[in-house]
């Protein structure tokens, strides 16, 4: 495993900040705080969701963060493999892209 910012997943790596949402919703919408701001302190990743209700903006956004950081976790690991054995892998999460042979000429078909 690759050590970084991005492993520390504790609640003190994190910063939670509420806020009243934009746009349509008029004095509901105005008057409560339900938008979440997620930010990764040891990262400044931050991730926002806005929704009618707390604590599944706050649940959402922890998940979307989450998968930001094991995203970077993945690359980092990727790049250490590349430089301990001094040849590139295959990047797994990448699609595969299909080759496939010609049968006639560029220039017929």
């Amino acid at each position: 495993s690759v050590d970084g910012p991005w492993t520390d997943r504790s609640e003190a790596a994190f910063q939670v900040e509420w806020y009243s949402g934009q746009g349509a919703g008029g004095q509901h919408r105005n008057k409560h705080q339900n938008c979440c701001r997620l930010r990764h302190l040891p990262t400044g990743l931050v991730e926002s969701q806005q929704g009618r209700n707390r604590i599944d903006n706050q649940r959402n956004a922890r998940r979307a963060l989450d998968e930001r950081l094991d995203a970077m976790a993945g690359a980092a690991a990727y790049e250490a493999r590349q430089k301990l054995s001094g040849w590139v892998l295959p990047v797994p999460w990448l699609p595969r892209t299909r080759m496939f042979a010609q049968s006639c000429a560029p220039a017929t078909c």
